[in-house]
């Protein structure tokens, strides 16, 4: 098995880590990402991409972790007749325990241990999840109230 472990430290003593193991033998690779604190106004992603794939704006995530889903970029606006400046937002969907994307037969699957907003419309061969997000305003999508949420979660 190999560990790799990168980390940075952040303003005011906070800090950011990624851990990567690979198994011997194996076509799996875990990750761990943990965030400590976030500065306001920021989105934090983490993004997979496979340079060969070209999904074609098409992906696959669980619905309430009973089934897979197929999603095509830009669904929503051909479907509802409507426009949007808000590509990200509309794209992006609940991921309980996996994204999925393919190409001609490979697929690259990125599973999750807890439920996440995650999409794989910006780029070809491109998966995202989003780890945390801190807004001094409302988004103007539901809750009039800005996206602070300061509590950590201990594992």
């Amino acid at each position: 098995m190999i560990l790799i472990t990168y980390t940075k430290s952040a303003i005011h003593n906070q800090s950011t880590s990624v851990k990567l193991r690979l198994e011997h033998d194996s076509d799996e690779v875990g990750f761990e990402v943990y965030l400590e604190g976030l500065e306001i106004g920021y989105d934090v992603t983490v993004n997979w991409k496979c340079h060969e794939m070209q999904s074609g704006g098409v992906f696959y995530t669980d619905s309430n972790a009973l089934e897979i889903v197929k999603r095509t970029a830009d669904d929503y606006t051909a479907r509802y007749n409507t426009t949007t400046n808000q590509r990200a937002s509309s794209n992006y969907y609940p991921i309980n325990s996996a994204i999925l994307i393919e190409d001609a037969g490979e697929q690259m699957v990125v599973m999750n241990d807890r439920s996440q907003g995650g999409s794989a419309y910006f780029d070809n061969g491109r998966i995202e999840l989003m780890m945390n997000r801190r807004g001094s305003t409302s988004d103007d999508l539901g809750h009039d109230e800005p996206l602070d949420e300061r509590e950590m979660i201990d594992d």
